[in-house]
């Protein structure tokens, strides 16, 4: 699933994959991120994130623990493996503290976030992962694909409080 833009704005943004198996997860999610300055793409499971890892110039990822076939934390790992360069952010509603100290101190996770989150805490977590890789990539940064619009939705929605 694709959030429409225009086509070259689509070109130069950022793509963002969120992985859940429970379909209103993953709808509510891109409705939430619809307007944020990236592109954004699902799967329903693990099977189907890979082929899209493979294909697609995906800058962060985003993953739900708990699902059939693949766990989030195996395909984190596999991502960390074969495509080291994108971000990784475990989405889960069982938290379960070891887990994440041993996902965040291995290095395969970078955020451990739980459910359910606000999207404007979602939104600022996968904007700072695409400014960490632009800095350990050395290129320019998403800053340089937004709107001065986007940057003034961005930082109100950051600066918000809980909703």
């Amino acid at each position: 699933m694709m959030i429409s833009a225009p086509r070259e704005a689509r070109a130069m943004r950022k793509m963002v994959l969120l992985v859940d198996d429970e379909a209103a997860i993953l709808e509510g999610l891109t409705l939430a991120l619809r307007r944020e300055p990236y592109n954004i793409i699902c799967a329903r499971s693990g099977q189907e994130a890979l082929p899209l890892l493979a294909t697609e110039p995906i800058a962060v990822i985003v993953a739900d623990e708990k699902m059939p076939g693949m766990s989030g934390s195996a395909l984190l790992k596999h991502v960390k493996e074969k495509h080291p360069h994108i971000i990784r952010i475990m989405l889960t509603g069982h938290a379960d503290v070891e887990s994440a100290m041993s996902a965040i101190h291995e290095g395969w996770v970078y955020q451990y976030l739980h459910k359910p989150i606000k999207a404007a805490d979602l939104a600022s977590t996968i904007y700072n992962g695409l400014l960490l890789q632009s800095f350990m990539l050395g290129d320019e940064g998403p800053h340089l694909v937004m709107t001065p619009e986007e940057q003034s939705k961005l930082l109100e929605t950051v600066g918000q409080g809980p909703v």
